[in-house]
């Protein structure tokens, strides 16, 4: 993916900061097909204009702290295929999460058991390519296709929304756009995670 990053010089006039790959990229080898490319985060109070800086390079935190976004696109492979792999001995799922727990500890430190996970956030998905199956705790399961918007309040307890569900992905795999955001106030905080399975 192409990203552009728009500013200001110094005399107040827009101009191009960042034009071309996200300086951020994580990979896994053990998850072929994985991609997760950080465009753009926020923290707390964040300076306007910026100062030239990317700041996904330094930041330390996946999960949007308080206050603060994350923007990112995410690509995930087939189901089967992984499934093929790891039959065939040519991946190890155990040094899988070993190498996302080096590249995003703060978010592989939620990850439940059973792959779901929980944060005290509020997500915005864009479905882009693919499809895929988001199933809740009651045994719902939504079907998602390229074009459509899954968004997830993860501490409420007024929808569906705030509840775990997993993600199933499709045949062909999916990618999607994320933005992540934690307001600055949360109440009644329910665990409300989710799960890719591969």
């Amino acid at each position: 993916m192409k990203r552009v990053v728009t500013g200001h010089n110094a005399a107040g006039k827009s101009v191009v900061l960042f034009e071309g790959e996200p300086n951020r990229v994580s990979r896994f080898p053990n998850l072929p097909g994985l991609c997760i490319e950080e465009l753009w985060a926020t923290e707390p109070n964040p300076q306007v204009p910026i100062n030239g800086a990317d700041p996904t390079v330094t930041m330390t935190n996946f999960i949007a702290p308080l206050g603060g976004t994350r923007l990112r696109m995410e690509y995930y492979p087939p189901d089967a295929r992984l499934a093929e792999l790891a039959a065939k001995g040519e991946i190890d799922m155990a040094q899988a999460g070993a190498e996302f727990a080096a590249a995003m500890p703060d978010l592989a430190a939620v990850i439940e058991p059973d792959f779901m996970h929980t944060t005290d956030t509020v997500d915005y998905n864009i479905v882009l390519v693919g499809e895929l199956w988001c199933e809740l705790d009651d045994g719902v399961e939504v079907h998602l296709q390229a074009g459509d918007c899954l968004q997830m309040w993860r501490s409420s307890r007024l929808a569906q929304q705030g509840r775990r569900n997993l993600y199933q992905g499709g045949r062909y795999g999916w990618s999607y756009a994320q933005v992540t955001q934690r307001p600055l106030i949360m109440r009644d905080s329910i665990s409300h995670g989710h799960n890719i399975r591969r």
